[in-house]
């Protein structure tokens, strides 16, 4: 399993600002039936349940999944195999996915950020929310397992409009390594807007780098 993974066997295990983000989060969650984007070890779909009324726990690792069925277990929570790289964020379960949380994932995947961001508006509900998060400014390839860089949090702010969210709250988080802080977002599908067919490209791309989601 790759290193970055959070592998704690309870929360008290996992590290303090992986926690909050998944805080951060759940409290615009009450009631909704999300999908928790490379839910990893299961942390915080464990956290995420605590107010949601469903959670589907998605990645594509089976070790990772079967972790997670172990140790953050909840009659509230599916964990799936599922590779949202390749199969998008649709959980395929007869479900109205009313919020995908996709923390800490949206820098690996091999598309743009604004592609990313209108493949979960298409899963969502009409007052659907999305809650994701990304490194602010990383340097360039400095990171193995990050596809995108020099994320700048206004341009991303711009391209969340652009696909056709209304952004309702936003955070910039600052870890305790403070190599580069996190911008959190949290946005409603906007009513009646179709996504812009041309989206701008945020970021720089490290086509070589490794994945851990």
């Amino acid at each position: 399993m790759p290193l970055e993974r959070q592998m704690g066997k309870s929360l008290g295990e996992i590290e303090k600002h992986h926690k909050e983000r998944y805080k951060w989060a759940a409290r615009l969650l009450y009631g909704r039936t999300v999908v928790d984007a490379a839910c990893g070890c299961g942390y915080g779909s464990l956290i995420l349940s605590t107010v949601a009324k469903h959670v589907i726990g998605l990645d594509r690792s089976a070790e990772a999944v079967t972790h997670a069925r172990r140790h953050y277990c909840s009659e509230k929570i599916n964990y799936r195999v599922h590779d949202i790289d390749k199969s998008g964020f649709d959980p395929r379960i007869n479900l109205q996915i009313s919020a995908v949380v996709s923390l800490e994932t949206i820098e690996h995947l091999s598309a743009p950020i604004g592609e990313s961001l209108r493949k979960i508006r298409e899963v969502l509900t009409p007052d659907g929310l999305v809650v994701f998060s990304h490194p602010a400014l990383e340097k360039p390839n400095s990171n193995f397992y990050h596809k995108w860089f020099d994320l700048d949090p206004e341009l991303v702010l711009n391209v969340t409009k652009q696909v056709g969210f209304e952004v309702v709250d936003r955070w910039e988080q600052v870890p305790d390594h403070k190599r580069y802080t996190y911008h959190l977002v949290a946005a409603r599908k906007a009513p009646c807007q179709e996504s812009s067919s041309t989206l701008a490209v945020v970021g720089t791309q490290n086509r070589d780098s490794g994945s851990s989601i």
